[in-house]
């Protein structure tokens, strides 16, 4: 069970309880002397991908207010009952279930008794043609939708919110945008790599090699696209053929439009989680790299976080690269074993404490 207290977290957001927050402890990250700098930390893992077990989790849908459905992933451990650890698992830009990331944080988080739910966002993996809309940086209603299916699988089990880069910013921005309104069941959470400031972003990814990242997922971007072209809210928008290369470009002539926010800028800033930090009030890590090379690190560093927030800096590691030297866990999957670690701390499988 956690070690938080979940009624002082619920009860007056705007004066937490005066209570000695516990954390694991965060080795520090030592890149993998074959794999050095940020690029190749952020690239090598993406087509290096570790084996994992076949799948073999259960599907549940998600029914979402407008009509649209998400797809849920259940890995259910054996012997794992009502009371028991849970953890909810969503993947960033152009992800899905079997992102490698996702994959192994399920094995390893089930494997230690775990039920871990991995979230297909709208469109994506076992979702494509489910949805007429594609998701946003800012659509934390999906996850407050996801959550309430989870709870009433798993009734009150305690419930880890673990979000990788884009989802990283919305979990963020779930959390602190209406600290009230955070499901109960939810009693810490987890950003890797969060795009908290959405502009900032984009012009990082606008500089120098980081323009190959902006050219490579504004193609995913656009193959998704496809995958939800042809309802009627995609009418007065682009063909596929017609679209711009790059995110930002993306998000003008699509995201920001089809989802009502008018301007690009108008998106960025109402999505961006920078601005709803400081009102977190559930305990949430916040892991990134120095050498990010697709995010602002400054951006999240002169976030003004609440106190109920961790945040770690490594020096290394890419973006959800993190392939670590060999001894230091049980393999060098450096960041697999730091959301193990904060996930199922306070348990018998939890890790020393700071």
């Amino acid at each position: 069970m956690s070690d938080f207290p979940q009624s002082s977290v619920r009860a007056n957001p705007s004066k937490p309880s005066p209570v000695d927050l516990k954390w694991p402890t965060i080795p520090a990250f030592r890149a993998h002397p074959l794999v050095p700098g940020a690029h190749l930390q952020t690239v090598v893992p993406y087509y290096r991908r570790q084996k994992c077990p076949a799948y073999s989790a259960v599907r549940h849908t998600v029914d979402l207010p407008d009509g649209d459905r998400l797809v849920l992933h259940d890995d259910c451990p054996d012997g794992w009952h009502e009371g028991g650890r849970v953890a909810l698992l969503l993947h960033g830009l152009t992800g899905c279930h079997m992102s490698g990331y996702m994959e192994r944080c399920a094995f390893k988080l089930s494997r230690a008794g775990v039920r871990v739910f991995r979230l297909d966002l709208r469109s994506c993996g076992a979702g494509a043609g489910l949805a007429r809309l594609p998701y946003h940086a800012g659509m934390t209603e999906d996850v407050h939708e996801s959550v309430a299916v989870i709870t009433r699988l798993c009734g009150a089990s305690p419930l880890a919110l673990v979000g990788f880069s884009l989802s990283g910013n919305m979990v963020l921005k779930l959390l602190g945008e209406a600290p009230r309104g955070v499901p109960a069941t939810v009693d810490r959470a987890m950003a890797v790599n969060p795009p908290v400031d959405l502009a900032a972003c984009m012009r990082r990814m606008k500089q120098g090699l980081s323009r190959f990242y902006d050219r490579f997922f504004g193609r995913k971007l656009a193959e998704h696209y496809q995958s939800i072209r042809g309802n009627p809210d995609t009418d007065s928008l682009p063909r596929l053929s017609e679209l711009p290369k790059g995110i930002r470009e993306f998000d003008m002539a699509v995201t920001a439009p089809i989802h009502g926010f008018g301007t690009v800028e108008n998106y960025y800033a109402s999505a961006s989680s920078a601005q709803f930090v400081g009102e977190i009030r559930v305990p949430t890590l916040v892991i990134s790299s120095s050498d990010d090379p697709m995010l602002s690190i400054s951006a999240i560093e002169q976030c003004e976080f609440s106190r109920w927030v961790k945040l770690h800096i490594t020096d290394g590691g890419g973006h959800l690269g993190y392939t670590s030297r060999r001894g230091q866990d049980a393999d060098n999957r450096w960041i697999d074993w730091r959301v193990l670690d904060w996930v199922t701390f306070g348990s018998k499988h939890g890790s020393s404490t700071t």
